[in-house]
This record gives C-alpha cells, structure tokens and sequence, in this order.
C-alpha cells in the first residue's frame, strides 16, 4: 500500500487552489487512493465556527488575533488530518502554514518565526508537499475581488505583494520546514494547470498519480 500523504495547495485567492485541490483529490481517487479534501479554516465544527469569525470582514482583527484563530483552527483540523492519515489515506487540503507566513507574518508584519513557532509548538503536521499556485495577481483579482471575505477585497497592488511572497515561499519552507514545495503556474486553463499539478506530484512520488 502506498504511504498516506499530506498535500497542501495555497496561493492568492482567485488561484485556482480550491478547484484544482478538489480536482486532486478525485483523481487520486480514480486511481484506486482513498483521498479526503480540506479547506483550511475549517473541517471541524471549532474550525467552521472560527473560519466565520475570521472571514466576516466586519469584524475587525488585528494580524496577531488572526494568526491566534487560524492558528487554532488549523490545530483542530490537524486532528482530523491525522485521523485520515493513521486510516491510510491521503489528504489534499487547500492552504497551510504557508498562508499564515504570507498574510499575517509578512504581509501582516509578525514575521515568519512567531507563525512557525506557534505551529511547532502545537505539533501541527506539515505537509509532504506543498504546491504553491503562481498567478497573475491581476487574474486573481478579477476572479475574487469583493467577493466578501477579509483579504478578497483588498486591492491589486496588495495581492501582487502578496503574490510576491507566495513565489518566495518554497525556498523558506523547505529551509526552515524541511518540506518539498513546488511552485506551479497557475496561469491558463483549468486543463493546463493540473496538468503541471500533476507533473510536480510525479516527480516528487512516482507513480502515485
């Protein structure tokens, strides 16, 4: 049997992460993997319950009060991860510790080692893979600006910064997290993305897809 693995898709909003990460997640299962999908916050009903807090854009939070409650959203769905993995199947989610670097330790300005710390400290798994999704910052706005969560509606000059970190991310995450991310081109189809999600997924585990 192959060995349950934990695979994180992240990126700016408008990505493409949630429909490629279920995309994912179906393939897999096509191929005879017994594979659950998450979207982090969320998965559990504490992580829901927070998650609602976290993107009601009418409830102010400072970027400390949201590392505390996406970090403790992310702890309970952690638990539901395991559980996947000890029953042996793999788990596709959607965002990780690589968002919470990207909006609230740099772009919120707390810095990486606060976000890791608090994610090691609660022994929060990492993932075997992470793909970080690559896309013009002005096709993610148009896909998601106003939308009506927290970051959705901030403007194109702020999601092309944010991008910017997303793009540095897999260098810091394996130096620091010991992890393999990927950077994937999320520009194009829906056909033509997935198509390099899974080119990267085979390099990484041959033969699982």
């Amino acid at each position: 049997m192959t060995q349950p693995l934990f695979i994180v898709l992240d990126g700016i909003d408008g990505c493409g992460k949630t429909t490629q990460g279920k995309r994912l997640k179906a393939h897999l299962g096509l191929a005879g993997h017994e594979t659950a999908y998450f979207e982090d916050p969320g998965g559990t009903p504490a992580a829901t319950r927070i998650r609602e807090i976290l993107f009601d854009k009418d409830c102010p939070l400072s970027p400390k009060e949201q590392l505390l409650l996406y970090t403790a959203a992310r702890n309970s769905l952690a638990t539901a991860i395991k559980d996947r993995l000890n029953k042996g199947q793999h788990v596709v989610c959607s965002r990780w510790l690589s968002s919470t670097l990207a909006y609230q330790g740099f772009m919120g300005g707390l810095g990486a080692d606060l976000c890791r710390s608090l994610h090691h400290q609660l022994r929060i798994p990492d993932p075997d893979l992470y793909l970080l999704m690559d896309v013009d910052p002005a096709v993610g706005h148009a896909r998601k600006h106003g939308a009506g969560e927290r970051f959705e509606s901030k403007d194109l000059g702020w999601k092309t910064r944010l991008n910017y970190e997303f793009g540095t991310m897999a260098e810091i995450l394996e130096l620091h997290s010991g992890v393999v991310a990927e950077v994937v081109n999320a520009n194009g189809t829906e056909d033509e993305v997935f198509d390099r999600i899974l080119t990267k997924a085979r390099v990484v585990f041959p033969g699982l897809v």
